[in-house]
């Protein structure tokens, strides 16, 4: 990976003059025409040997370009708050709208590189989050984020000479520290790792690129052809194909049983006992919130389902007796602009809560393989990609602490049919029926098989899905909540 970086590469001045207009013309051309065209958006990640030049290359980029339309996100280790949160996070609400640049320093490479080379990760365990990390980047790639990724490199002789230069003077411009006392360890240790990123990480549309940084002209002008590469890139030709998962054979003429075929509708005739148990288990949900233990976890729950299968009544039942200062709901819509702007699930980290509070969705990320997928938002290719994608996210959450607890709740056509008579001649509850909903029910077998896939594809050991028939308004509840808290107590 260093080889050519070991070389002594040089640019001299005459020729650096005669480069910098013609380069420094392009990239803003073609800057401005991201900014115009407003359909994608550059990430361009600086890392590397402390001492290469990384500050000062974005110094040199930031007056070469408009700065109206790039930001500069440099991450240290995470504070306290921060760690309250998934790892990624601080890195998801720090992506560019679509339009804009970002050059980022300390990236998601920064920790687990970190631990590697001090030895504080296994070799097996950096991998893997290394795979993790090129999915992610896949995710973005394929969302309209170009991605170039800089390792700025010196040879072992010029890196120990810079090691040991003395204070910079006042005039000097700042060097950036990112390693701290990396440099006193085995130096082949640190290549190696780098080595292993590389190999796992640097992909088609999203690749690692080596700078050498012994010369500081050579250096800037390499980056900014490789910055203007990236920018006239149209979009990311070589993402990913979808990965359309294993599905069971079907029989052509028979129509295929799902989960849905196996829910039980009949309505209880218990009424109070139902009632009695929806107190016991309110009591119990707000006992478990309320343990210091409750501090180390926190809950993200999913409502899914049919309009008027009863999502919103079962989350009121829900937060009835918690404590207001300890969870959030959220209505999901249609997108905003800014929203759209950005990869789908980036709305949806912003919402993301911290270890010891709940997030609840009605409606959710699951747009994307329900609605989005039945109305033609998307491709075929983006919703079928977005299987993993979920799993990874919410694998994610549930690796940071947060019980990832998912309800689809079910009713039959006819259940549906009579709710939606009642909302239009129910005063109060008018306001909940809209024609977008008569027109949504036009195209229930759509949904259904859409729903069923979905079900099939993201229910795993660490955020199952719970498929409730909601037929009987209160037995639904009483079941959402005996799962909520079921999952709680079982969760460490």
């Amino acid at each position: 990976m260093f080889e050519s970086a070991l070389i002594g590469r040089k640019l001299g001045k005459k020729e650096f003059e005669e480069v910098e207009p013609r380069l420094r013309t392009d990239l803003l051309l073609a800057q401005l025409d991201l900014a115009e065209k407003r359909d994608r958006a550059v990430i361009l990640l600086i890392a590397g040997i402390d001492g290469a030049g990384k500050a000062r290359v974005a110094q040199r980029l930031l007056e070469w370009l408009d700065p109206r339309h790039i930001a500069t996100k440099a991450f240290d280790l995470p504070n306290e708050v921060e760690q309250g949160y998934p790892r990624m996070q601080r890195y998801w609400a720090a992506l560019p709208a679509k339009g804009r640049m970002c050059i980022v320093f300390g990236s998601w490479y920064h920790r687990p590189l970190y631990e590697r080379i001090t030895g504080k990760l296994s070799n097996a365990d950096f991998q893997e989050e290394m795979h993790a990390i090129a999915h992610f980047e896949a995710m973005l790639a394929s969302e309209g984020q170009l991605i170039r990724k800089l390792w700025l490199h010196l040879p072992r002789k010029k890196r120990e000479k810079n090691g040991k230069l003395a204070k910079p003077k006042a005039s000097a411009r700042v060097r950036m520290r990112e390693w701290g006392d990396i440099g006193k360890l085995d130096y082949e240790v640190a290549r190696e790792a780098v080595e292993t990123m590389s190999r796992i990480t640097s992909s088609a549309v999203a690749p690692w690129v080596v700078i050498p940084g012994g010369d500081a002209n050579y250096r800037d002008v390499l980056t900014g052809q490789v910055l203007l590469e990236c920018l006239k890139s149209q979009k990311n030709s070589a993402a990913p194909k979808a990965d359309i998962g294993t599905r069971e054979p079907e029989i052509e003429g028979v129509k295929a049983p799902t989960i849905f075929d196996t829910l039980d509708f009949k309505k209880s005739t218990e009424m109070d006992g139902l009632k009695a148990r929806l107190k016991t288990l309110q009591t119990r949900l707000h006992a478990l919130t309320q343990q210091s233990a409750f501090a180390r976890k926190g809950v993200v729950a999913v409502f899914e389902g049919q309009d008027a299968a009863g999502k919103g009544g079962c989350i009121r039942r829900m937060v009835r007796v918690l404590d207001p200062r300890l969870y959030q709901v959220h209505s999901i819509a249609a997108p905003s602009d800014e929203e759209l702007a950005h990869p789908y699930l980036w709305r949806f980290w912003r919402r993301i809560p911290p270890r010891g509070k709940l997030a609840i969705f009605d409606r959710s990320w699951y747009g994307r393989v329900l609605v989005e997928r039945v109305e033609g938002f998307c491709s075929p290719a983006d919703w079928q990609r977005a299987y993993q994608e979920i799993v990874d996210f919410e694998t994610e959450l549930a690796e940071a602490g947060l019980v990832v607890v998912k309800f689809w709740l079910q009713i039959s056509e006819d259940e549906q049919l009579s709710r939606f008579r009642e909302r239009e001649q129910t005063a109060f509850k008018r306001f909940k029926i809209t024609a977008e909903d008569w027109r949504n029910r036009e195209r229930w077998q759509d949904y259904q098989v859409a729903a069923a896939e979905m079900i099939d594809r993201t229910s795993t050991t660490v955020a199952p899905w719970s498929v409730i028939a909601a037929e009987d308004k209160r037995k639904a509840r009483v079941e959402v909540l005996e799962t909520l808290c079921g999952r709680l107590a079982k969760a460490k």
